[in-house]
């Protein structure tokens, strides 16, 4: 699954890290937060791995990390940054996140959260749709179903597959929590 330049696989599986953080869910009952509510929990902690990311592989100073970090993470939640609309089918599409690790590396972040196919499947378009104008996707699926039941077909070998495909085609990092 991973052989996409070890840089931005380590960069792709950290920011993933970040987004199933163990903290946000064990604070919020995220089974029934909205999508909106998770993203404001999840900000700080993926704002922290994106800086300590130019920390490691960059090697840059905390002070310069720190500024980078807050510079090229950007949140749709944020009113102080601006995610652009892809205009795609005649529809606008943004993601939850950008993350600019470099001027040749963006990598769209997208979250939902749900309960039934169509959500999980909602999402999986998403992401699909901006694959076609950032070089990488983060999609994590918040399974908030009362039995988990999403998230336990996870190791299914129709799953696997489908997993396996979304990386090799669309460099889409898929997961479920």
């Amino acid at each position: 699954m991973f052989r996409k330049g070890s840089t931005r696989v380590e960069v792709m599986k950290r920011v993933m890290k970040a987004l199933k953080c163990p903290e946000v869910y064990k604070t919020i009952p995220y089974k029934t937060q909205d999508e909106a509510k998770i993203k404001q929990f999840i900000y700080p902690y993926l704002l922290k791995e994106v800086e300590s990311i130019y920390l490691d592989i960059n090697k840059n100073q905390q002070m310069c990390a720190t500024r980078k970090g807050k510079k090229n993470l950007l949140w749709e939640g944020n009113v102080n940054t601006t995610i652009n609309h892809i205009k795609l089918f005649g529809t606008n599409h943004r993601p939850d996140f950008v993350f600019k690790f470099n001027p040749s590396t963006k990598i769209a972040i997208e979250i939902k959260n749900g309960s039934i196919g169509s959500e999980l499947r909602e999402g999986i378009g998403q992401a699909i749709v901006f694959s076609s104008y950032y070089e990488f996707v983060s999609l994590l699926f918040i399974d908030s179903s009362k039995d988990s039941h999403i998230r336990e077909s996870l190791n299914g070998k129709a799953e696997q597959k489908l997993i396996a495909s979304l990386w090799k085609n669309y460099n889409i990092w898929f997961d479920i929590i």
